[in-house]
């Protein structure tokens, strides 16, 4: 892609990720074409299609699918990370599209992207705002873990085109001074 698109616009077939193959058909027949985001095995998108024998589905008849959604990781601290309490700490998170295109401000603006960390040791919660960082897809903020224990970190990231995504949670230990 050398431009780019507003959600919804429709990408042009011979600029997108293709696949070929040919299947000998006798007749009209219904198939199905599934698309797996090779980022998160969890995720695919099916579409059915009328195909008809000697009729190619390129160009205008190609079959095009978006898989939606976005891929987040807490980058940092690390699973298991050793966090001394009262000791600022980053949050870090990369989020980026099921593509696993970048948030660089030129195809996906950062401003579009509300990226969250849910933090919590047992009953207290808190949920804190990452920024963009000016790096492609990192957002960040700092926090201080105000007592010892464990803390679970989860990610949550929601784009306004209704795009979302979050992390597994991960389990950080904080000891005392």
């Amino acid at each position: 892609m050398s431009q780019p698109y507003p959600w919804g616009y429709p990408v042009r077939a011979d600029q997108a990720t293709e696949f070929t193959a040919e299947i000998p058909l006798v007749e009209p027949t219904v198939l199905t074409f599934v698309a797996t985001s090779v980022e998160d095995s969890r995720i695919s998108v099916s579409a059915h299609r009328l195909v008809i024998p000697e009729v190619p589905l390129t160009g205008a008849m190609a079959v095009v699918m978006v898989i939606p959604g976005l891929l987040t990781e807490l980058t940092e601290p690390a699973t298991g990370a050793s966090i001394i309490e009262g000791t600022s700490t980053t949050i870090t998170a990369q989020v980026r599209m099921m593509c696993g295109c970048l948030i660089d401000n030129l195809f996906w603006p950062a401003a579009d992207f509300n990226v969250q960390a849910i933090i919590s040791n047992g009953a207290e919660g808190q949920t804190l705002t990452l920024s963009y960082t000016g790096t492609p897809s990192i957002f960040a903020t700092p926090y201080t873990f105000p007592s010892s224990g464990d803390y679970e970190i989860r990610i949550v990231a929601t784009e306004l085109n209704g795009n979302s995504g979050s992390t597994a949670p991960v389990i950080v230990k904080v000891t005392p001074k």
